[in-house]
């Protein structure tokens, strides 16, 4: 279905995962989710998604705090040009020190994060 482990697809959110109705228990149910939404709707159909596996997936996406089970479901206008938020595995160490990055407003730079 395409899911590439330890990323953020970028794209308008098509459904809010961190809304109850939006979660699910797995990568593969998350993906028949943007399969079903697909299906339905032409405007803008799911063409990326992002799960949560961890019970803590940290992000530096807008100050957010992601949880097990939040399935988001994307559109992106060019899937063979997909955008990412972010890519690549966060070691350990960084989750770590880094794990309230998100209740600060900064980034693990130090810099201001642009929450708008």
């Amino acid at each position: 279905c395409g899911e590439e482990p330890h990323s953020d697809p970028a794209g308008e959110a098509v459904a809010w995962g961190s809304a109850p109705e939006h979660r699910v228990r797995s990568a593969a149910e998350c993906c028949q989710r943007c399969m079903a939404h697909a299906a339905k709707n032409t405007r803008r159909p799911c063409n990326s998604w992002s799960f949560c596996y961890l019970p803590h997936c940290w992000s530096l996406d807008n100050g957010n705090t992601h949880t097990h089970g939040e399935c988001w479901l994307k559109w992106q206008a060019d899937v063979r040009h997909p955008l990412f938020g972010q890519r690549g595995r966060y070691s350990e160490s960084f989750r770590r020190k880094n794990w309230d990055k998100h209740l600060s407003g900064r980034m693990p730079d130090g810099s201001k994060r642009n929450l708008t």
